[in-house]
């Protein structure tokens, strides 16, 4: 949810957040501050999601900076690893 988006938003540089599957709008607030800052914002499509109300609301809040990648869940680790690289997206 959002403790750890808010906590991460105070961070710089190098910050990406990680919103998978969930049931309600979590993680919206952090995922702006995080955007804010500059930092990524890596999403389970919703539309592979069990619950898609939890990733549309951080493609929602990420959209004014473009900063959602948004990826089916099989493919979340490997851009994970790619942004830990310094390949951003």
């Amino acid at each position: 949810g959002d403790v750890g988006c808010l906590a991460g938003g105070r961070m710089r540089r190098g910050l990406l957040a990680v919103v998978l599957t969930g049931a309600n709008a979590d993680g919206a607030a952090g995922v702006r501050r995080v955007v804010e800052r500059g930092g990524w914002v890596l999403v389970q499509d919703p539309a592979h999601a069990v619950a898609p109300t939890m990733p549309q609301a951080a493609i929602d809040a990420a959209a004014e900076g473009s900063a959602a990648v948004v990826v089916p869940l099989s493919e979340i680790a490997s851009h994970m690893i790619q942004f830990a690289e310094g390949r951003r997206p």
